[in-house]
């Protein structure tokens, strides 16, 4: 009769094994998510190929969602003016947006970079286009949506108007806001995800909140810092049902960011601070305000993790009661100094 013989294996020596197996097996997991995606992409592209004759690929390195809203008109003028299909080819949540934007035909998630390279390659796709937009701050004196035609296009963009749609249920979401509270204005004082250098201070916000009369809505991402007398939604909507409540509001107040982009793109009146971080002339439209600071350090493009040296003085410079003043001009006066 066969005994049988347990070995019992020290537990240190178990825990060891996981940790090796595991550490094998990370690259390959690590490495999974972006082969399914080259796959799903090379499938797209292939069938993209049969469905249209003449293709173009746009292959921006901005993912912003400013900079991708202003592709809109960008992308309308270029479709009339070479008869093609865009497909727009980019980050999971930048695609997301170009898919309610009108101009493009398709548009699918292929990120990081190095993974279209790869696709381009094994497609042989030869009708690529790559927009870059640039960090010298001093360059940009023209509106965004031309500086990004100038690197596709020639002559002028007539029609700069950015279209973009919401669903029946973004817009009974805002529709009730608006029911309830009336004529409410939009505070969005979270910067862009680029630089929190064109950033207004907190206390400054929580000062302009505290003399407003018509109700206001706070819209963003992230819940900090807390403010107070207002109605915080940051956090709590998804990026459409933020920009519904923007189309809906009486008044627009925030920064040179995403949600300006939705403003403009629906026609509101805003009151934008920029200090001197950049040109107003980057994000003004008709109508739109901009408290521009003119300092001998302005137009810095300052990146996060670079300091500023004179303590934010461009938007320290920027009252609470100088953008009160503009509110209190549009909401009981019906001025439009722009």
């Amino acid at each position: 009769m066969i005994k049988k013989i347990k070995i019992k294996v020290p537990d240190r020596y178990k825990h060891n094994a996981i940790f090796f197996v595991l550490k094998a097996l990370r690259g390959w997991f690590y490495r999974l998510p972006s082969r399914l995606t080259l796959m799903c992409a090379i499938f797209q592209v292939r069938l993209l190929l049969i469905r249209y004759k003449k293709l173009l690929f746009f292959v921006p390195d901005f993912f912003a969602t400013g900079d991708t809203l202003a592709l809109s008109p960008v992308v309308r003028a270029f479709k009339k003016s070479n008869n093609s299909a865009v497909v727009y080819i980019g980050r999971r949540d930048s695609v997301a947006l170009t898919r309610r934007i009108e101009g493009f035909d398709y548009s699918f998630v292929c990120h990081p970079l190095e993974l279209f390279n790869e696709l381009e390659k094994k497609c042989n796709l030869k009708t690529v286009i790559r927009l870059r937009l640039g960090t010298d701050f001093n360059k940009f004196r023209k509106d965004l949506i031309e500086t990004e035609w100038e690197q596709i296009g020639s002559g002028v963009i007539e029609d700069k108007t950015i279209r973009y749609r919401l669903t029946r249920n973004e817009e009974h979401f805002a529709a009730q806001y608006q029911k309830r509270y009336g004529d409410y204005l939009i505070f969005a004082p979270e910067s862009s995800s680029y630089s929190d250098k064109k950033r207004w201070l907190d206390d400054y916000w929580q000062k302009l909140i505290d003399l407003q009369t018509a109700p206001v809505i706070i819209v963003g991402i992230s819940p900090e810092p807390t403010f107070r007398h207002c109605i915080d939604l940051r956090g709590k909507t998804t990026k459409n049902e933020m920009a519904a409540l923007i189309k809906y509001c009486r008044l627009f107040i925030g920064l040179s960011s995403g949600p300006l982009w939705f403003a403009r793109a629906f026609g509101k009146e805003a009151l934008v601070v920029i200090g001197g971080y950049e040109l107003p002339e980057n994000s003004k439209y008709d109508k739109s305000y901009h408290f521009f600071t003119n300092l001998a350090c302005s137009l810095c493009g300052l990146r996060p993790q670079e300091r500023c040296v004179y303590d934010m003085e461009c938007m320290r410079k920027i009252t609470p009661e100088m953008v009160n003043n503009e509110i209190k001009q549009r909401l009981f006066e019906g001025s439009s100094k722009i």
